[in-house]
């Protein structure tokens, strides 16, 4: 049985930028729009409604962001602004969350009711992305949702029990594959939809915001050669006339795993890969310009076969750079690197290159991770403005 939901504390301006909440309505004027959601935008009207209402609002330079990954803290202070969500303990405060921190209250009242949880270090990592297999405990939990059976392929036993309440719920239907992706992030966007649905408010769709680019026929890690220049010849989201070199294929997996997830890396943000030679990948939009004057392309990725270095390089000052090039790292070092730590490490550096409005800048700094050294960080001087990540294998 679902909570009796406090739908009157949505109705407060909720301080969270990029939520979005799909419903239908007629074309109206709004006294307030988003310089970012064109009037082609299938959230137009969702979002702008919301607006009028008081239950969302954007960031203070007018843009809305509803692609940006969600981040735990904000996954937290939405939840605890809809539903009342009851403390299952009371525990102290996980070690990088002071009193000070503007989001204490909520992330503390999920952590007392069971539905976050610190890591091994005790710290709540709260500007860390939420995945969404948290995401589905979080919303099973909160809104009472129960389920015991569900199609898809790949969800642990630690989710499955979240996963079936929210299949059985008509929250997610899961990916076309029948996958879930419970390692993955999701937007700001995925997860106002999650929960609008968890709501009772509206019937599940498919686990992604926009339309397939792609077509319906996926290819694996065990597709051949073929298959794979099939699939690449025939998708949107590789540029006409590339093909995957068969000498990467076979010999560097990392390389193939780009290719695979092609869809997932590059979904929401407009790019498609343009070019493929042996070991590299270039990535970029239609109309993109280069910040610099030895930047050729939006993102890429690099590699020598034997994986003992790689490169990721982006144009910081865009967002759905960071976006791919974040999620390259995830793709390719999921079981090897603390992908979410990198991906922290990247929106700060980022985040202070922007701020820093000197001509000369460099924040670039090495990490020891294991079996890997990692140099990760901004160069701007008369020739670079642009981010490198350096992945070294000892």
């Amino acid at each position: 049985m679902r909570k009796n939901l406090f739908i009157a504390a949505l109705a407060a301006s909720i301080a969270l930028p990029a939520i979005v909440v799909p419903v239908e309505v007629e074309a109206a004027t709004y006294s307030k729009t988003f310089k970012d959601v064109s009037k082609n935008s299938p959230y137009y009207d969702s979002i702008h409604t919301m607006t009028e209402k008081g239950i969302i609002s954007g960031y203070e330079d007018g843009t809305f962001k509803p692609n940006e990954t969600l981040t735990r803290k904000h996954a937290a202070a939405l939840l605890n602004r809809a539903v009342s969500v009851k403390a299952s303990k009371n525990v102290d405060a996980p070690k990088d969350l002071p009193k000070t921190n503007a989001y204490y209250n909520d992330i503390m009242a999920l952590v007392n009711a069971g539905l976050l949880d610190t890591d091994a270090k005790g710290n709540i990592n709260p500007n860390a992305p939420l995945t969404r297999g948290e995401m589905a405990k979080i919303l099973a939990t909160a809104f009472d949702l129960k389920g015991t059976k569900h199609p898809l392929t790949d969800v642990s036993p630690k989710y499955s029990s979240y996963v079936a309440a929210l299949y059985e719920n008509n929250v997610t239907t899961g990916y076309e594959d029948k996958t879930f992706k419970e390692k993955e992030s999701l937007t700001r966007a995925h997860y106002a939809v999650f929960m609008y649905r968890a709501m009772g408010l509206e019937k599940a769709g498919g686990d992604t915001a926009q339309k397939p680019t792609t077509p319906s026929k996926k290819i694996s890690m065990s597709s051949t050669e073929k298959e794979i220049n099939d699939y690449i010849k025939s998708s949107k989201l590789f540029a006409q006339g590339i093909t995957a070199h068969p000498i990467g294929l076979n010999e560097f997996d990392g390389y193939k795993k780009v290719i695979v997830n092609a869809e997932e890396i590059l979904a929401g943000t407009n790019l498609k890969v343009t070019k493929i030679v042996s070991g590299a990948f270039l990535f970029k939009q239609d109309n993109w310009k280069p910040v610099d004057r030895l930047l050729t392309s939006q993102v890429s990725y690099e590699s020598d076969r034997s994986k003992q270095f790689q490169k990721i390089s982006f144009d910081y000052t865009l967002p759905h750079s960071q976006t791919v090039a974040k999620r390259i790292v995830s793709t390719v070092y999921d079981s090897e690197l603390e992908t979410t730590k990198i991906e922290e490490i990247i929106d700060e550096k980022a985040s202070e290159a922007l701020a820093n409005k000197e001509k000369w800048f460099n924040n670039f700094e090495s990490l020891d991770m294991g079996k890997y050294t990692l140099k990760i960080g901004v160069t701007r001087d008369t020739e670079y403005n642009q981010f490198n990540i350096e992945i070294h294998k000892k």
